[in-house]
């Protein structure tokens, strides 16, 4: 599975999504990977949208975006708020996101 934003598969009906657009073998991937979608505000997905394989899901979070957890992590900053605690002590453990991390 392949989780992303809802930002990532707009305008996948007409083929524009930053899936095709961006991602290596774009179409292929849509046509054949898992997909699970996170809905995001802001974002309002149309019919199309939502790959072959794809499942949406409403995930009652605080409004935060992969890029902004990332940039808080590498600055100092506690992302904990935004995480399940798995997945926050996962990234701690293995300094991602941050300057020892990414040598």
């Amino acid at each position: 599975w392949h989780v992303v934003g809802a930002d990532i598969v707009i305008g996948g009906g007409n083929k524009t999504s930053q899936i095709h657009r961006v991602w290596v073998d774009g179409e292929k991937m849509w046509q054949s990977l898992n997909f699970f979608i996170i809905s995001r505000e802001g974002y309002e997905l149309e019919d199309g949208d939502v790959p072959p394989h794809g499942e949406l899901s409403h995930v009652d979070r605080p409004h935060c975006s992969s890029t902004m957890i990332r940039t808080c992590i590498a600055e100092g900053g506690d992302a904990s708020v935004f995480l399940a605690p798995a997945v926050y002590e996962y990234i701690k453990n293995h300094n991602l996101y941050t300057p020892q991390g990414n040598k």
